[in-house]
């Protein structure tokens, strides 16, 4: 193995760790997928829930510990870059959502104590 792909491995390792808790902590916490089976169709949104995990939140193919109806299912090319679309689909949606929340108390600020029009110009004396 040369220095470099030995690099690549640890980079990757590491990344997928931290896919492996993210995606992980979805599935069990947010959506409250079973460690084993399927939610049944009459628990509480158990239809939706279980697409989410399958299609959405779904776990690596060599991530452990994961309930095997919610591993991707990686087995060419074209799967990969799905997972790789997925993932980045979700990154789309946080970041997007923080900034509609930056927006939100941007705007909340100025609408309380004012914005740039409601101060005084600089040659003139404030009140």
């Amino acid at each position: 193995m040369s220095k470099h792909s030995w690099h690549r491995q640890a980079y990757e390792n590491t990344i997928g760790t931290a896919d492996d808790a993210v995606q992980g902590f979805i599935r069990d916490k947010v959506l409250g997928l079973p460690k084993e089976g399927r939610p049944t169709e009459d628990s509480f949104m158990g239809g939706t829930r279980d697409w989410l995990g399958r299609n959405v939140f779904t776990a690596r193919p060599d991530a452990e510990g994961v309930n095997p109806a919610y591993y991707a299912k990686v087995e060419n090319g074209g799967d990969r870059a799905a997972l790789i679309a997925n993932r980045s689909a979700q990154a789309g949606a946080v970041v997007g959502t923080a900034a509609i929340g930056v927006s939100t108390v941007r705007m909340a600020g100025e609408a309380l104590f004012g914005g740039p029009a409601d101060q005084p110009e600089p040659n003139q004396l404030g009140m």
